[in-house]
């Protein structure tokens, strides 16, 4: 392996410690990191977006280009994601024969540096302009605050009244879970 591939994946390793992984696979050096909004730098912002960015390096890199693929892509549109590939396809290009493992990484993270999802909120179906406006699940599901906070008041009126009309039809109603153990409780 060369020494300049050596040194920048020493490069990566300081700058992204908890998101750079190394792994040899048939011949090819494969690098993870896992590239979010103000990774790297000395304070980090919640990421609505991000992203894995896998590269693979033979044993003649830099002369010989790496292979890049993005994996488990959060917040981002088909459209950018497309738009990102391409980018960092023209910037390998460009670059031939040079060191471009730290630059592939750093266009990766400018690329998402808005941190304002280009997806859709589920619920209206619109854009969002500002990272403020975003509520995301652990599941990346994103929605507008205002859309969920509406939704989730709805659930609340739909039970309530759900409720009283059950309790209008017999109101010593109990519900399945207390009849069950209410049936096995010994006396």
């Amino acid at each position: 392996m060369s020494s300049r591939l050596e040194d920048e994946l020493l490069l990566l390793s300081e700058i992204f410690p908890e998101y750079c992984t190394t792994t040899e696979i048939d011949g090819y050096r494969q690098i993870t990191v896992v590239v979010k909004p103000g990774i790297g730098f000395s304070t980090s912002c919640p990421g609505l977006v991000d992203l894995k960015v896998r590269i693979r390096c033979g044993s003649k890199y830099p002369e010989e280009p790496p292979e890049i693929s993005l994996k488990n892509i959060h917040g981002l549109s088909v459209g950018d994601q497309n738009k990102l590939r391409n980018l960092l396809e023209e910037l390998v290009q460009c670059r031939k024969s040079e060191p471009v493992l730290f630059d592939i990484v750093d266009f990766c993270r400018e690329f998402i540096s808005k941190n304002v999802p280009s997806i859709e909120c589920a619920i209206c179906l619109t854009g969002f302009t500002d990272e403020s406006q975003v509520y995301v699940t652990s599941e990346y599901h994103y929605f507008h605050k205002v859309c969920i906070g509406e939704y989730m008041a709805q659930r609340e009126v739909d039970f309530h009244r759900e409720l009283e009309e059950l309790l209008s039809k017999d109101p010593y109603y109990q519900s399945p879970g207390l009849r069950v153990r209410a049936f096995f409780v010994s006396p």
